[in-house]
């Protein structure tokens, strides 16, 4: 769906609405611990769903993987949200890839945006997609550190697609103000 609603990163508000609803549902859930990963580090689907090709693996406090699009190296510290169990998810993604689950790495990445967005159904979040999650953990980044910079290297990143991923809807609607209202 590019260009739709679930590339922009989320709200402030709804960040803090998805945080105190993922934070209500059962941790030891497939779904529930695919999306805590997703949230905390902008993993892409692909990599989640084909692990051995991506080289998703922990790596002391880090989650390690190459990225889909460039396969540059991207190492992501663990965060609290996963910290519990992020090595039962990475065994799950292993073995479900191994066993050939849901037959082939598109599938699988199909499946799991499709369990993302369900979940995003059932926590009052329609618009809630692995995509908006990778552009949402940018987002917290740069909005953190205020350097789009440390952004781009921690995500393996251009400075334009940092950018494009950190331009939140309420900034869109200050420059969109600027524009009406004259500099």
């Amino acid at each position: 769906m590019k260009g739709g609603p679930t590339t922009e990163p989320m709200s402030e508000q709804t960040q803090a609405e998805f945080l105190t609803r993922m934070r209500a549902l059962p941790v030891h859930e497939f779904r529930v611990q695919l999306t805590w990963l997703y949230w905390s580090t902008g993993m892409h689907p692909a990599a989640s769903a084909d692990p051995y090709r991506w080289g998703v693996q922990r790596s002391g406090e880090h989650i390690t993987w190459k990225r889909p699009k460039t396969s540059a190296w991207v190492s992501f510290p663990i965060g609290p949200d996963i910290r519990p169990f992020v090595d039962e998810l990475l065994h799950e993604l292993r073995e479900r890839a191994k066993n050939g689950w849901k037959h082939d790495p598109k599938n699988r990445a199909l499946y799991y945006l499709r369990l993302v967005r369900e979940l995003g159904q059932k926590i009052g979040i329609p618009e809630l997609s692995p995509r908006m999650l990778r552009h949402t953990a940018v987002f917290r980044v740069v909005r953190r550190t205020h350097d789009i910079n440390q952004a781009r290297r921690l995500f393996r990143v251009s400075t334009e697609i940092a950018a494009n991923y950190a331009y939140s809807p309420q900034d869109q609607a200050a420059d969109a103000q600027i524009l009406r209202d004259g500099i």
